[in-house]
């Protein structure tokens, strides 16, 4: 190096570099490197690299449960040193990885956004005085920030040095200080910290011998250090930093048609999922994977399953895709991974569940969600894509906004939007699948057949108002643009379109009568809407659902 890094344990003159590289079996790679201090430590760093590099093969791409495995491993040694040194240049080779395969910057997929990074130039310990013309140099050269490193036994020595350090620096320029071990430095402040706790602090640059691969910035938790200013690093040390670092568990309660797909494409996209599911659907699972086709599509998913007497752990995320009528059975079966932090986000149809799932385990952490995509398991158990629909909106109820969720629900294959109103958003889903389904199971056919017979584009209007007006009263008015969507859907002459109650219909399957049909004449006749039609449809599905008994 032109320039020796002194620290209090001797001088580096040299840089030596271990790379790595993760290469996927799509041929995507990621990459980073961890910066030694002393080439004698590079045999033992690559000696530790080549023991756990073999145990990624054949794993997903997933960083947060890779990173859980490390730890678990190096529970009794601990992960400082060289074991934490290799694993930090593993977990950002991963996230490099990561990134390449979802198109997205890494500072996305930790919730943040790229931004230009203000960089420093970092001295070691040094005596301010003596090196005055090198750091006139650095601020010459452009530098908006100088670092130099305290850690001498006295620290009024310490905060002698860092206030000799500022004439050489000339106005508009800071200096950065650190000092290792922890400690507070004279009348510096305390830096602020930033998200959770446990968080790295804004803009932290870990000093324990990790570079960045391909520009982003990772590594290691840990020492927290003292620093007269914190500098900005790409806006990736967000709150959210902890729930991709670590890893944001999700379980997916049902594997069937919507949850089988929103899993699926999460399981895709490298993150880490488990289902749960019932036994028999555990043992398709296992013998065919779990497929999803349609469309052109052919994909085969292989991924962790468990029953509900296997659950040992707590999740971050409960992602409840099962249908009303196997709501209550399937809330004892997660309620042993449901923990302190944990959010559960129900994406069924209807309103009722969400108080279901609120009395039983608690308002704040139950938000709200809607889902559009038209999927449907076939003969096989397979999930059938029928159309390009694929999206799933999601906001908090009570509470802050669940931003940490950004991250791991984006870049996944399907749409996706943090909604400020997501109980309006539910109000609207509601009225949609109301008015397709009474259209479609009343008259006994598709879309098409209907709004092409004399009196069916009618027909299909005076439903979809009865629908909009009991969201009206409720307080929920749906926007006329999404109305207008609806109105268009139920009355489109050359439709294919079905509804998933009347397939459930026409299969002799049980129907979500109450949920979607029966709560919403029950609270039309509370404010007063008469709904003539949805009350007729509400009567047809409950004496089908009682011939079906």
């Amino acid at each position: 190096m032109a320039r020796p890094l002194r620290t209090a344990s001797g001088s580096a003159t040299a840089a030596p570099l271990v790379l790595f590289d993760v290469v996927t079996d799509g041929g995507v790679t990621g990459r980073s490197y961890v910066f030694a201090y002393d080439p004698a430590l590079l045999p033992a760093l690559t000696s530790v690299a080549g023991e756990l590099g073999p145990g990624l093969t054949g794993k997903a791409l997933a960083p947060g449960a890779r990173m859980r495995e490390f730890q678990a491993r190096f529970r009794l040694p601990g992960m400082q040193g060289v074991a934490g040194m290799v694993v930090s240049g593993i977990e950002m080779a991963l996230w490099d990885a990561l990134g390449h395969l979802t198109g997205l910057p890494v500072a996305t997929l930790l919730g943040g956004e790229p931004a230009p990074l203000r960089a420093y130039d970092s001295y070691g310990m040094i005596d301010p005085v003596q090196e005055e013309e090198a750091l006139r140099g650095s601020v010459e050269s452009g530098f908006r920030a100088v670092k130099i490193k305290l850690g001498h036994p006295d620290a009024a020595r310490d905060g002698g040095l860092a206030a000799r350090l500022q004439p050489p620096v000339r106005r508009g320029q800071r200096a950065r200080h650190d000092r290792h071990p922890d400690g507070r430095l004279g009348g510096a402040p305390r830096p602020r910290r930033a998200g959770r706790a446990g968080a790295p602090p804004a803009g932290r640059r870990p000093d324990h011998g990790a570079g960045a691969g391909a520009g982003h910035l990772l590594g290691r938790r840990g020492g927290r250090g003292v620093h007269a200013e914190v500098l900005t690093v790409s806006g990736l040390w967000r709150k959210t930093y902890s729930a991709y670092v670590f890893g944001m568990k999700i379980l997916v309660v049902g594997a069937g048609a919507v949850g089988g797909f929103f899993g699926g494409r999460l399981v895709q996209a490298g993150r880490d999922v488990t289902f749960l599911v019932r036994p028999k659907r555990a043992r398709l699972i296992e013998e065919r994977g779990l497929r999803i086709v349609g469309l052109g599509e052919d994909t085969t998913l292989h991924p962790h399953t468990v029953l509900a007497n296997e659950i040992t752990s707590t999740f971050d995320l409960v992602l409840v895709s099962v249908k009303a009528a196997a709501l209550r059975s399937a809330m004892d079966d997660f309620a042993p991974a449901v923990g302190p932090g944990t959010l559960i986000l129900p994406v069924l149809n209807g309103m009722r569940h969400i108080d279901e799932l609120a009395g039983r385990f608690g308002e704040r952490r139950v938000l709200g969600g809607v889902v559009m995509v038209s999927t449907t398991l076939d003969a096989d158990g397979d999930i059938l894509r029928l159309a390009d629909v694929q999206s799933l909106t999601y906001g908090s109820r009570a509470g802050p906004a669940p931003d940490e969720l950004v991250g791991v629900l984006g870049g996944a294959g399907f749409e996706t939007r943090l909604a400020a109103d997501i109980i309006g958003d539910m109000w609207a889903k509601w009225v949609f699948i109301a008015a397709t389904g009474a259209v479609t199971c009343l008259m006994r056919a598709t879309v098409g057949e209907i709004a092409s017979t004399p009196g069916g584009v009618e027909f299909a209007r005076a439903v979809v108002a009865e629908c909009a007006a009991v969201a009206e009263a409720a307080g929920h008015p749906v926007p006329q643009e999404s109305l207008g969507g609806t109105r268009r859907t139920v009355t489109a002459t050359h439709s294919s379109l079905t509804s998933s109650a009347y397939r459930d219909l026409i299969r002799d399957r049980p129907v979500e009568v109450e949920e979607i049909f029966g709560d919403l004449v029950r609270r039309a006749h509370r404010s007063g809407t008469p709904v003539p039609l949805l009350s007729l449809v509400t009567l047809n599905l409950r004496v089908y659902q009682r011939r079906r008994a």
